[in-house]
């Protein structure tokens, strides 16, 4: 027959009563960990990436990655590259998840009395589409300008400093057409009628002759 004293002896040895003496976390365990075992001096309650998120609960929710090996920094090995937790899947043509929805809301039209004063309030916004440095260039209204801007600083810091892939440097305009850099002009087209009159589509697109040399292309101050 078991006494109470021998029952209190096992209860403490197996860990089940907090206040038994001893305890059983060393000081430098921080026990914010999913798998925190509790034990170890370099244990820092660091949750270990095994699975797809949600079940990591260290990261922030835009981690898409799978951490495809345990780091206890909670670096997240997602593939072979390696990037902060934050930071979306690193593939060829994988865009940031909020670019879409501020390309979408932003004003892409201009209003003018001739064709040259529309365009002369249209920009040409360019834009990282993946972690690779694809490169995108949309024409905008300048009104747009200060909310893409600030979407594509978001969407810049969700791709890892070392991505691991590259592009070919080219710009894929609004036209469907790729071009270099110096290439890159905007212009105004489809009329329509608006309340300011007649309104107009900014419109990026491949300059290759001097009849469009000298039209608006794109700024190295552009978000500057």
């Amino acid at each position: 027959m078991m006494t109470r004293w021998t029952i209190g002896f096992w209860v403490c040895v197996l860990g089940l009563v907090a206040g038994c003496g001893g305890g059983t976390t060393p000081g430098n365990d921080t026990g914010t960990g999913r798998v925190d075992t509790g034990v170890g001096a370099l244990d820092t309650g660091v949750a270990i990436d095994a699975a797809l998120p949600p079940n990591d609960t260290n990261t922030p929710a835009a981690d898409t990655g799978i951490d495809a090996a345990a780091s206890a920094s909670d670096a997240g090995n997602d593939g072979n590259v390696f990037f902060p937790d934050g930071a979306i899947m690193c593939l060829a043509g994988v865009e940031c998840t909020n670019w879409a929805a501020a390309i979408g809301a932003a004003s892409r039209g201009a209003a003018g009395g001739t064709v040259d004063a529309a365009v002369a309030n249209c920009v040409v916004q360019l834009h990282r589409a993946d972690c690779c440095g694809a490169l995108r260039a949309y024409g905008v209204n300048h009104g747009s300008r200060m909310d893409l801007c600030t979407a594509e600083t978001m969407c810049t810091a969700m791709y890892p400093a070392v991505p691991g892939c590259t592009s070919d440097g080219m710009v894929l305009t609004d036209t469907g057409e790729r071009a270099t850099r110096d290439q890159v002009r905007v212009r105004a087209v489809n009329p329509m009628s608006c309340t300011f009159g007649t309104c107009y589509d900014c419109e990026t697109f491949r300059c290759t002759g001097a009849g469009c040399a000298a039209m608006g292309g794109i700024t190295s101050t552009q978000c500057g």
